[in-house]
């Protein structure tokens, strides 16, 4: 004969384990809201776009920018075929350097203490140089090197090399 007692504790077992994965998927659920809510869409900054119908090659901005992350007016520069410009958030800054890929580009999966993964933008590799968070971005036309100031995390470069698109040209 069938204890009640031991069927009733299976029921409720599975139930528990029914509600523990509910709650699993509800708190994933919410990392994802917050991740969201924690990034802004900015528009593109017009000497960004002016200076990508000069550039040859296609330049790359962050569609959208971690929370409290600006546009640093007045910091885009271009010489020699680079264009630099900087994100600020406070004391921290991030700067965004852009070139033609060149003819022997580096190979992203070499470089010691990186990690090498895939972004809308083409391969990137990210990791720390000189005590700072860095990240890389290369596909057929564009080379891009983030880097952020001391106090920069790694999450906030990763986020802003998974928001690279590319800027209209002509």
């Amino acid at each position: 004969m069938y204890d009640d007692r031991s069927t009733g504790r299976v029921k409720t077992h599975l139930l528990l384990l029914k509600i523990g994965i509910l709650a699993a998927v509800l708190l994933a659920m919410a990392g994802i809201v917050v991740v969201f809510l924690t990034s802004e869409t900015q528009q593109t900054p017009s000497a960004l776009t002016q200076t990508a119908r000069t550039t040859g090659y296609t330049l790359y901005y962050p569609k959208l920018l971690p929370k409290t992350y600006n546009f640093e007016k007045n910091s885009v520069i271009t010489s020699n075929g680079l264009v630099i410009f900087v994100l600020v958030s406070g004391s921290n800054n991030v700067k965004i350097s852009e070139q033609s890929i060149p003819n022997a580009p580096p190979d992203l999966s070499h470089l010691v203490g990186f990690t090498h993964f895939h972004v809308p933008a083409g391969d990137a590799a990210l990791g720390h140089s000189l005590g700072q968070s860095m990240g890389i971005v290369m596909n057929n036309t564009t080379l891009i090197t983030i880097s952020g100031s001391k106090g920069v995390s790694s999450d906030v470069i990763r986020a802003m090399m998974a928001n690279l698109r590319s800027l209209p040209s002509p």
